[in-house]
């Protein structure tokens, strides 16, 4: 592919960014309408856990406390804390309020929908690329993490931005977007080995330089802040606290362990495929087999350029990263974790369709595309198959639900105590809703009442037993949307004191 099948007469610059205004009015909708809406999924510890400790204790240390100490808020180990420390820093200037993650999203959504505009007008023809724009970035996973002010959106556009930066050859923009991307998690950490290869590639194809002692030193230069800041984190939580990922006492311990045979390692790339194309991404790796089988009957000869080559490097990198975890850990399987190579791989597909149809094609292409992906927030399996809810804008009743759950609670005079729940519910409730109290809701089933939502994934077992009404009885179910959250008897519980079960 050549530079000059991307240029040429009739071309509309603003189409793009009359594209990247109408993404940024739906973003800001969707801000609006999570202003108030309580930390969600993974948030409640990689934002507000972390910030609460930061702020009750003025930043005292940079390292939070570890996992055997027993408290409530402790650090995640391998994934620095920035995220926590900028939440922190903001609540002491505007107060501790839920609005303040919410409306922090929106820079980065902001810095999103640039990089990614920017990067377009690179790697896209202008007639085209305010088409493309909306499928790269209203994917309902997208949308999710910006709903929710999850520190994955602030990944996702660094990422983009370091990536534009390569491209660019800006090395100040790589520089302050390495720093962000390294210290936000650990996926980050590592991403960043892979952006230091693309860069170095791509000054060898592109600029045509040789590769030398001296080309690796000028290019490791802007990666230097961020390998350092790092690495200092990294030493000291290693020195003080032991090597990250052999902690028993982690809560994600678990998912750091080996399969177990072969049969774990086919069901981890099932997961890993099923994350791939759902909620309707399928609709991007049929367009890239058709661009495969296009090019084959026409017997095209392709000449790449530069950056289709840095491109495709990107996404075979991010896709062997990912892939190496599916077949080493049992850790779960998230769409989020792969908004970037999502995104790398639309550009590179639409990049690709560019040479063998016209525009007006493309654009139909690409509205087809969006209408595929807006329908993914309504992507549904069995309650017994896991569902990526932080993924999916079809989590939204889950807001409500759990209020209504809670007030049902309080209004019955069942004491909190009493009272267990699956992910998403269990848990001291300050850190969610950041409410001036300790509301706390035990794990497993021991207790005598239960928290049942879909929204928990729980296990095949626990979906069996309370259905089984000799176990479970159900007193109150409360719906809307996808979602059930129900309140659970557990008739077998004793009461203390007593050596018989509820009748």
């Amino acid at each position: 592919m050549t530079g000059k099948s991307l240029r040429g007469p009739g071309i509309k610059p603003g189409s793009l960014n009359i594209s990247m205004l109408l993404v940024a009015l739906v973003y800001a909708a969707t801000i609006a309408i999570s202003l108030d809406k309580c930390y969600f999924w993974d948030n409640v510890q990689f934002t507000s856990k972390e910030a609460h400790w930061y702020y009750s204790n003025n930043f005292t240390s940079l390292l939070l406390p570890g996992f055997s100490e027993g408290l409530e808020m402790f650090g995640s180990g391998c994934h620095p804390p920035l995220p926590g420390i900028m939440t922190a820093l903001l609540w002491k200037v505007l107060g501790q309020h839920i609005w303040v993650s919410h409306l922090f999203t929106a820079f980065w959504a902001a810095l999103l929908i640039y990089s990614t505009g920017r990067l377009l007008k690179i790697t896209l023809p202008q007639e085209s690329a305010g088409f493309v724009l909306p499928v790269l970035l209203l994917d309902s996973t997208i949308l999710s993490q910006i709903f929710i002010a999850s520190p994955d959106l602030m990944l996702l556009a660094s990422f983009i931005t370091a990536v534009v930066a390569v491209f660019e050859r800006k090395r100040w923009l790589l520089t302050m977007a390495l720093i962000f991307l390294v210290l936000i998690n650990g996926r980050g950490a590592a991403t960043s080995g892979i952006v230091l290869i693309l860069y170095l590639v791509h000054q060898v194809i592109a600029d045509k330089r040789r590769f030398t002692l001296k080309l690796f030193i000028s290019a490791l230069l802007p990666f230097i802040p961020a390998f350092t800041l790092a690495g200092f984190y990294y030493i000291l939580y290693i020195t003080r606290y032991g090597w990250i990922f052999n902690d028993p006492a982690s809560p994600w311990y678990s998912g750091w362990q080996k399969p177990e045979g072969l049969l774990q390692i086919l069901k981890n790339i099932a997961a890993f495929c099923l994350r791939l194309g759902e909620n309707g991404r399928f609709i991007i790796y049929l367009t890239g087999i058709y661009l495969l089988t296009a090019s084959a009957r026409k017997k095209l000869k392709r000449v790449f350029s530069s950056t289709d080559l840095s491109l495709a490097l990107l996404f075979g990198m991010l896709f062997l990263f990912f892939f190496y975890f599916v077949l080493t850990t049992t850790a779960a399987m998230t769409s989020r974790y792969y908004m970037g190579m999502f995104l790398i791989l639309g550009v590179l597909i639409f990049r690709s369709l560019a040479v063998i149809l016209p525009v007006r094609k493309i654009k139909i292409i690409a509205v087809a595309s969006l209408v595929f992906l807006l329908t993914g927030n309504l992507w549904m399996y069995p309650d017994k198959i896991s569902k990526a809810w932080d993924a999916t804008l079809a989590h939204l009743p889950y807001y409500e639900l759990r209020h209504e759950c809670f007030d049902y609670i309080k209004n019955n005079n069942i004491n909190f105590a009493q009272v267990s729940g699956g992910f998403c519910f269990m848990g001291n409730q300050r850190y969610v809703d950041l409410e001036d109290r300790d509301l706390r809701i035990s794990e497993g089933t021991e207790n005598r009442y239960y928290i049942y939502s879909n929204i928990s994934n729980p296990g095949d077992k626990l979906i069996d037993d309370l259905k089984d009404s000799s176990k479970w009885s159900s007193i109150r179910t409360f719906r809307k949307g996808f979602l059930t959250v129900s309140l659970y008897e557990n008739r077998l519980y004793a009461l203390p004191g007593e050596d018989t079960a509820i009748k």
